[in-house]
């Protein structure tokens, strides 16, 4: 998949241009449901002389996302990513690779209610800077494949492009999660 959009300015001179590409894969054996891989890499980049001084961010990530479900109560998710970024402003430029690691049990306590926790860990090797952050919630099966959550994040964090929205402050949160499969295409049964 790619994007790239450039918008000209209008009453000054300068544009705003961005490019996403991301190429990925995923992968579930056919007649089991133990096991999910999701991996993809990512590049994108942002140039702005709109303003003033001129903002130009690139960054490359790489990511893969594992979950296990080794009975059917219980699932654990990992995901690790890596982002290597480069950044100019004002004739100014920094370059930081940064690692993140997320590790989320799930146990479903009945077929409807489930309990999650999630524990975050971003680290930046520039400055040696290692960022926590962990949150627990519980979930409610509306219909087949579609739950609604509410939790609390204890402690939280930013980062644009690794971290999601609903965990970069600390706080109670609601959210929707889908989950696709072949049975809602009416490409086959799911074992």
């Amino acid at each position: 998949k790619g994007t790239y959009f450039r918008e000209d300015a209008r009453l000054m001179s300068g544009a705003l241009q961005q490019s996403d590409y991301v190429a990925g894969f995923a992968c579930r054996p056919a007649n089991t449901n133990w096991l999910n891989l999701i991996g993809k890499v990512e590049f994108k980049s942002q140039r702005n002389s709109c303003v003033i001084p001129d903002i130009d961010n690139r960054a490359t990530i790489g990511s893969m996302h594992m979950v296990v479900e080794p009975v059917p109560t219980l699932e654990l998710g990992v995901k690790y990513a890596i982002k290597s970024s480069h950044e100019v402003y004002d004739q100014m430029s920094a370059s930081v690779l940064s690692h993140f690691l997320l590790l989320r049990p799930q146990y479903d306590l009945t077929d409807f209610w489930n309990i999650a926790g999630e524990c975050r860990a971003l680290y930046q090797r520039v400055g040696q800077n290692l960022k926590l952050g962990y949150s627990a919630e519980m979930g409610f099966v509306i219909i087949k494949n579609t739950m609604l959550s509410a939790g609390y994040n204890f402690q939280a964090y930013r980062e644009r492009d690794l971290v999601e929205n609903v965990y970069s402050t600390e706080g109670p949160y609601v959210t929707v999660r889908m989950k696709l499969t072949e049975e809602l295409f009416g490409l086959g049964e799911a074992q």
